[in-house]
C-alpha cells in the first residue's frame, strides 16, 4: 500500500498533505497542554 502511494506523485502530495495535518493538529495540543499547564 505504501509503494503504492510513494510511486505516484499524488500519493506522495497527499501523504504529506496527511502528515502535515496531524504534526499541525498535534502541535496545537502540545502548545496547547503547555499554556493549560503554565496557567496553573
Amino acid at each position: 500500500m505504501l509503494e503504492i502511494l510513494l510511486s505516484s506523485p499524488i500519493g506522495i502530495l497527499s501523504l504529506i498533505t496527511v502528515v502535515g495535518a496531524i504534526a499541525i493538529v498535534v502541535g496545537w495540543v502540545v502548545i496547547w497542554a503547555y499554556w493549560m499547564r503554565k496557567e496553573r
